[in-house]
């Protein structure tokens, strides 16, 4: 069962979609800028009406953010979800996720965001020594699959994020590569600029999931879901 009809909820769609008794919570709020409490009481709302259901395993998706010593209102809300779940539901998987790279236009996210600025000539504000980490949403369904059918690490919180952070600078000059443009940015001071990443669990069993990260691996991404993006298309 999937809930939600976003950009991760699509990637799992043809894999669980009928599967009853494990329900894909695709539907939370996305946007780390997100300050909207509506927005965080729908959330609760609608995952509160699975805790009656019987005999189920929930997958969430929760974010690498929750570890960071600062918390902005979107990361509160997800700690929040996890203590929640944690106490309510006999069967569940949290999987922590960083910045997710797929065939989605959203302007809320990370990459988008840059590179719609950039071909646009847009100025943009750009944190100083910011790191991110990169993965592609084809591997995210991967080991997530594989998690779920093997029921490893059921019941906890799992990280799942590529072994590389990668600095948003170098993100940029890809992005001013794929469009043979120059960003326009100021830099700026923020305690958000740093990600902490927790133990990747996955790594162990990277051979039966048929897995291979590198250094370079997000300007492959960044090469495979922005070289042919279409402008039009990008929506908030």
């Amino acid at each position: 069962m999937i809930i939600g009809n976003g950009f991760l909820a699509k990637a799992f769609k043809k894999k669980f979609s009928k599967e009853k008794k494990i329900v894909i919570f695709a539907s939370g709020v996305s946007n780390s800028k997100e300050k909207d409490k509506k927005r965080f009481r729908r959330e609760i709302k609608l995952l509160k009406k699975f805790i009656l259901l019987e005999d189920i395993t929930l997958v969430y998706f929760s974010t690498c953010s929750v570890s960071s010593i600062i918390k902005n209102s979107y990361i509160l809300h997800k700690t929040k979800i996890e203590k929640l779940i944690r106490r309510n539901f006999k069967k569940y998987f949290i999987f922590r996720l960083p910045q997710v790279i797929g065939d989605t236009y959203n302007l809320n996210l990370f990459v988008n965001y840059f590179y719609y600025n950039i071909k646009k000539n847009i100025p943009f504000e750009l944190w100083k020594n910011s790191i991110r980490n990169l993965i592609d949403i084809r591997d995210v369904l991967k080991i997530v699959t594989f998690f779920i059918k093997e029921e490893i690490r059921i019941n906890k919180t799992t990280t799942i994020a590529s072994p590389y952070n990668t600095k948003v600078i170098w993100v940029i000059n890809v992005l001013e590569k794929i469009l043979r443009n120059k960003a326009i940015y100021t830099k700026v001071s923020s305690n958000m600029a740093k990600i902490r990443i927790g133990k990747l669990h996955y790594l162990k069993f990277k051979k039966k999931i048929r897995i291979n990260f590198y250094k370079d691996y997000y300007i492959k991404i960044l090469y495979k879901y922005y070289k042919n993006r279409i402008l039009r298309k990008f929506h908030y």
